[in-house]
């Protein structure tokens, strides 16, 4: 680690996703570019669900996501099972199903939606230093074991540090104590 680079990223939140709750919204942040995480509370943590990563604004970023979801392209979990820190896929089936059983999913997608915490880190940097650091962010969650381990998703891909590149220290700061995060982490 000597010839590394060090960056600091500082997470704020929790934002949610809709308006309505104690919470700031975050699609009202004007802030742009950088690293997000999705959380559900359980017990006394967020739980964080999802890393990702944008090169526009947050706000713009979570809109693509919340269409995600509301289209039927994302998959639904059952919320109470959410809360426990389980992915309970609910059947969606095609399109067509999905349309037919919008009226008995919308709840359950709605409560669901309610229930994310997003956390923000602006950060200016080139797009391939952001995609090392979501990766090692969630490269962190899936190999720390607990609850965190089996709640990430397995079928994104992330797209780790090759080996002709140069490591970089990332030192993770967050405004919230209801996050477990390393305090540091070489991606």
């Amino acid at each position: 680690m000597d010839n590394s680079t060090e960056i600091i990223i500082r997470f704020q939140g929790p934002f949610t996703l809709l308006k309505g709750n104690d919470l700031p919204c975050i699609l009202e942040s004007p802030l742009k570019k950088g690293i997000y995480f999705w959380a559900v509370p359980v017990e006394d943590k967020d739980l964080i669900y999802y890393v990702g990563i944008t090169t526009r604004a947050f706000s713009k970023r979570m809109i693509e996501h919340l269409k995600g979801y509301l289209s039927g392209e994302y998959g639904i979990y059952e919320p109470v099972e959410l809360q426990k820190g389980k992915r309970l896929p609910l059947p969606l089936g095609d399109i067509e199903d999905f349309i037919k059983r919008h009226n008995e999913l919308y709840p359950k997608l709605l409560d669901s939606l309610k229930l994310f915490r997003v956390y923000i880190a602006p950060v200016s940097c080139e797009k391939r230093l952001l995609e090392r650091i979501e990766s090692a962010i969630a490269g962190y969650l899936k190999g720390h074991g607990g609850l965190a381990a089996g709640f990430q998703n397995e079928h994104v891909n992330y797209r780790v540090r090759r080996k002709d590149e140069n490591p970089v220290v990332v030192k993770l700061e967050c405004s919230s104590k209801r996050i477990d995060l390393p305090p540091i982490l070489e991606v």
